[in-house]
């Protein structure tokens, strides 16, 4: 095992922690503030480690001898879907609720159909352009 790799086995073990968490989150949702933050920082954790994790794997790679290559990266691109499995499933719940949010969906009696209605015509006074005449017009 590289120096990297074992490197890498700290952030993997924190985000499978926030895997854990993602499913208490998403049960526990209940549309609260509270709620929505900790969702909110769920998905931030989860991009950080993203990150991190795919720079490590890029450095881990470019180490690792030819035999392993295919089973590390395989490794590494399992534990990253689940981190994007587990991100959709976060997005879609804060999607749900800003759209069960939405003032026009929530309320059945708005209707979003355009309205047709018949204005009267308005006639309008023509300024002639004299300043003296603007206060009076």
């Amino acid at each position: 095992m590289t120096k990297n790799q074992k490197i890498r086995e700290a952030p993997r073990e924190h985000a499978k922690k926030m895997l854990a968490a993602v499913e208490d989150a998403l049960s526990e949702f209940d549309g609260s503030i509270v709620a929505k933050d900790k969702v909110t920082r769920i998905i931030i954790t989860l991009n950080d480690k993203l990150a991190t994790l795919k720079s490590l794997d890029k450095s881990i790679l470019a180490a690792v001898e030819e035999p392993n290559i295919v089973t590390e990266v395989e490794e590494s691109k399992e534990f990253r879907a689940q981190i994007h499995a587990a991100l959709v499933k976060l997005q879609r719940c804060q999607a749900s609720e800003n759209e069960s949010n939405d003032p026009l969906q929530s309320n059945p009696g708005v209707s979003t159909q355009p309205v047709n209605a018949k204005l009267p015509k308005m006639q309008i006074k023509r300024f002639s352009g004299d300043p003296k005449e603007w206060q009076s017009f």
